[in-house]
């Protein structure tokens, strides 16, 4: 019986609070948006967990690529991404190593929009 009251105070509290109310507006209207961020499939399993696993397995500490690649790949399946925005990340970070590691190339040569038509 204290509980319910002890719920109610609280509940009342946080209805008319302005902050509270502007959290609450802000993370509705986050959970609403349609571009959120990528889709991260490690569950409730910390990255830190992720990547001491991936040491393990490869003998040696992951580069970012293969940790992004881990928790952003279906898990019956690591060829399919989890969703296009992960897939896009995923070939613009590509791109984007790539231009580093040759800057010879023209920019022109190696568009974003054109990889990814093919």
């Amino acid at each position: 019986m204290a509980n319910s009251c002890l719920q109610k105070c609280v509940g009342k509290l946080l209805e008319t609070d302005q902050k509270w109310k502007n959290i609450r507006k802000k993370a509705r209207k986050n959970r609403a948006s349609l571009l959120g961020g990528s889709v991260y499939c490690g569950g409730s399993i910390p990255l830190s967990s992720t990547i001491e696993r991936m040491k393990k397995q490869l003998g040696r500490t992951p580069t970012h690529e293969e940790v992004f690649k881990e928790t952003h790949t279906l898990k019956s399946d690591k060829s399919k991404w989890v969703d296009k925005r992960s897939q896009d990340t995923h070939v613009r970070y590509s791109i984007n190593k790539f231009r580093l590691n040759m800057p010879r190339l023209k920019h022109r040569e190696w568009s974003y929009n054109q990889l990814m038509k093919t």
